[in-house]
């Protein structure tokens, strides 16, 4: 059974990194663009959610893909 697990799209110094709670990275050396396009689909698949950070390391945005579809945000980035 595959947990649910909040995904994070964080930079690693070059370039955008995912990373899963719990597992750490999932896929790297992406550009921001391409890192939340893949997270946001793992998202909506699984029904979780997105913290997009700044370089910095701060949330700069959090997209919540939980609850019944129609109910989900729509602003993806």
């Amino acid at each position: 059974m595959v947990q649910n697990r909040n995904l994070h799209v964080v930079y690693d110094g070059t370039k955008w990194a995912i990373a899963e709670e719990g597992i750490g990275r999932v896929a790297s050396n992406l550009e921001l663009a391409k890192a939340i396009a893949i997270a946001t689909s793992l998202a909506v698949a699984r029904g979780i959610l997105i913290y997009v950070h700044e370089k910095d390391g701060c949330i700069a945005k959090r997209v919540d893909f939980r609850g019944p579809l129609d109910l989900r945000e729509k602003n993806v980035p």
